[in-house]
């Protein structure tokens, strides 16, 4: 299937839960929050660096979204580790504190897909085999409580480079995975925006995926991902 295809359907699951959560809690807006998950992504060799996460600031200001006492961000000890690495700390504001919550908004042009959730936007390049699942909260935070080696034969990268439990639940009975009922099925998540019931969870089994994030100082909405807003080629840069 061409990738335009996949992100338009990406683009519409999500739509459809915008419209379905609205229609279910009278019209109130789905909103949430971005989470990123460093320790999951690839980082490259000595001789060939790999940027899967990059970030636009723009006019954002990091006081915008200032963590009150006693909030927790809830980080998994692995990517608490992973922000001290020299390839992330540039992106501390944005893995250190507590996103702000706003409306979740989403459109695609060509085979990218743009989410945004408070004062970010960010544009998913889908690279092989990218996914966008949606999950229940309680599944969410079930499955990125611990984070566990990624399956990579050299054991120093496997330990850097990490991934989550698939949970059982989610294997479609006569598929592949189905097959091995005892075997641990992993799965290699990303990013997420954290709603009021679920999560929209990005993720990618080759790790080719790349999220480039957009950030400015007030909250994006559905408006600024128009095709007829002044936004628009401004998304796709």
């Amino acid at each position: 299937m061409p990738a335009p295809v996949f992100t338009s359907i990406f683009a519409l699951s999500i739509q459809q839960q915008i419209k379905g959560y609205a229609q279910r809690n009278g019209g109130e807006v789905l909103q949430g929050y971005w989470k990123f998950f460093v320790s999951s992504f690839a980082v490259g060799t000595k001789t060939r660096r790999y940027t899967p996460l990059t970030w636009e600031q723009g006019d954002y200001q990091e006081i915008l979204e200032v963590a009150q006492p006693g909030e927790d961000i809830a980080m998994n000890d692995d990517d608490a580790a992973h922000v001290g690495f020299r390839q992330w700390k540039h992106l501390a504001p944005l893995l250190l504190k507590p996103l702000t919550v706003g409306p979740v908004a989403v459109t695609y042009h060509g085979k990218e897909i743009v989410i945004a959730a408070g004062f970010h936007a960010v544009r998913i390049h889908p690279g092989v085999e990218a996914m966008i699942f949606v999950v229940s909260l309680d599944q969410y935070h079930a499955m990125t409580a611990k984070s566990y080696p990624g399956r990579n034969p050299n054991k120093r990268k496997s330990e850097r480079i990490r991934s989550f439990v698939w949970p059982s639940t989610f294997i479609v009975p006569g598929s592949a995975a189905a097959v091995e009922p005892d075997k641990e099925h992993m799965i290699n998540i990303f990013a997420a925006v954290v709603c009021q019931d679920r999560a929209i969870l990005i993720t990618d089994s080759t790790r080719l995926v790349q999220l480039h994030v957009m950030s400015r100082p007030t909250m994006w909405s559905a408006h600024d991902l128009d095709v007829e807003s002044p936004h628009w080629c401004d998304l796709w840069k």
